[in-house]
């Protein structure tokens, strides 16, 4: 209600936080061959960028989902009629920020000229103007972008902005990789303590399109506690 809205936001100045953002539940799916599940996808993304628009919150990360193998041809027309829809429901000054995905099972966004593709294809000017990219650094190593080497992570930045334009990538997310390079599986570490390695992280938050942004850690912790303050003053270190 009201009362809790203004008690957020008070707090969230108090505390000198930094941007928020929502993210989206992991049962969206865009590219569902269920109607009613089509449905409530879209009605879930509404719920969020309507209440980011009251909590002052940049807008809502959120995963496309997955077309099941059926191929991205298939359902991309689908995926940005849902996207339009919630677009049009979003408040102005709310973004919604579309995540590649590691590229397991048919997911979405793997590619980033897919995200592209759905991007450029929105109908109106006024709509695309309320859309933005979250990339994950799990996700993209997974997915075959190389993050191990400074020309890797150049050769990434560079895929971005020639799909979609480096303007629309408004936060990252920070995340090491359990698994081994272009494995298709999203598998979270501790920053340092995976494939991407310290130095790699170095490279990413070195870079000079790159270290300007928003980071979030989605990082195991310890024991599965989540991230740390430790992590947080390790990406602080890497970032010099």
């Amino acid at each position: 209600d009201d009362e809790i809205v203004e008690k957020y936001k008070a707090k969230k100045t108090d505390s000198e936080m930094g941007p928020h953002f929502f993210h989206g539940v992991y049962l969206i799916n865009l590219a569902t061959e269920k109607p009613d599940f089509l449905e409530v996808s879209v009605q879930s993304l509404v719920n969020y960028q309507q209440s980011a628009g009251r909590i002052g919150g940049k807008g809502t990360i959120f995963h496309l989902g997955s077309h099941k193998g059926a191929g991205f041809e298939q359902v991309r027309e689908q995926v940005c009629g849902a996207l339009e829809q919630a677009l049009a429901a979003t408040p102005e000054g709310v973004t919604l920020f579309l995540e590649n995905a590691a590229g397991h099972k048919g997911t979405i966004g793997a590619d980033l000229n897919e995200l592209g593709w759905l991007i450029e294809h929105i109908s109106s000017d006024d709509l695309r103007d309320k859309l933005g990219v979250c990339l994950d650094t799990q996700h993209a190593f997974a997915s075959g972008y190389e993050l191990r080497t400074k020309e890797g992570v150049a050769e990434f930045v560079t895929a971005a902005d020639t799909a979609f334009g480096w303007e629309r990538v408004g936060v990252m997310h920070a995340n090491d990789s359990k698994t081994e390079f272009d494995s298709h599986r999203d598998r979270h570490e501790n920053i340092g303590e995976g494939e991407i390695g310290a130095e790699g992280f170095r490279y990413v938050l070195q870079h000079p399109k790159i270290k300007g942004l928003p980071f979030l850690l989605e990082v195991p912790g310890e024991d599965r506690s989540g991230p740390r303050a430790e992590d947080v003053q390790k990406l602080r270190e890497l970032a010099g």
